[in-house]
């Protein structure tokens, strides 16, 4: 029966590519300046070859062969390599990216204050409150940095809470506290009985402290 070149396993250049495969997956953990030398030797040895028969023979056919794997085996690590940094470089800027932005719960500039005796609100810019005093349980007073007070519906301990910067202190002869903010106190100074404070207002507040008290407080808070 002939032979049928067509079918893979009697295509003598099928078995020869298969044979060799094996030795190209080999050549591909040599360093690459030990396939450049293969490589070279091979496809002197294939000229050498040539020019001495003449023509094709099997050993300048063997030396191409072995050209042409080596430099197969040498484009191989190198396109491996180059997807490897591809892929890392993409996943290196994946990370450098956050995929959620953080929510920062931004602070309104003014806080809503209930006037006294009515059911209307006043509305007092945060940084602009320096003090705030209490001449009773449920009324307070706020300085304002120009000097004006307003009076508020509400205890000096419940507003003072909506205003970060505030450092409390108490009102002399008596258990009510006061908060001052600490970066408006200019000076403290002590008379016979707890401390005076000055502020950048210009208006004096009387605690019930010591002055190196009030002022380790004030300085602890700014």
């Amino acid at each position: 029966m002939p032979a049928n070149f067509d079918d893979p396993a009697q295509d003598p250049q099928q078995s020869r590519r298969t044979e060799v495969n094996p030795i190209a997956e080999l050549l591909g953990v040599l360093s690459p300046e030990a396939r450049r030398l293969l490589r070279n030797v091979a496809e002197e040895t294939a000229q050498a070859a040539l020019r001495a028969a003449g023509g094709p023979n099997p050993l300048a056919a063997a030396a191409s062969t072995a050209a042409r794997l080596l430099s197969q085996a040498a484009r191989r690590p190198m396109e491996t390599n180059t997807a490897t940094d591809r892929t890392t470089r993409s996943q290196t800027v994946d990370r450098s990216v956050p995929t959620t932005s953080p929510l920062v719960p931004a602070v309104e500039p003014f806080v809503r204050l209930p006037q006294p005796g009515t059911d209307w609100s006043q509305f007092v810019r945060r940084e602009a409150v320096i003090a705030i005093k209490s001449p009773s349980v449920d009324l307070c007073v706020v300085v304002l940095s120009d000097g004006r007070d307003l009076e508020v519906g509400g205890s000096s301990d419940a507003v003072a809470r909506q205003i970060p910067g505030l450092v409390r202190l108490t009102q002399p002869g008596t258990q009510r506290s006061m908060y001052v903010r600490s970066s408006a106190v200019l000076a403290v100074t002590a008379p016979s009985s707890g401390c005076v404070l000055h502020l950048s207002n210009g208006l004096d507040l009387a605690a019930g402290e010591a002055a190196v008290v009030a002022a380790n407080l004030i300085a602890g808070t700014g």
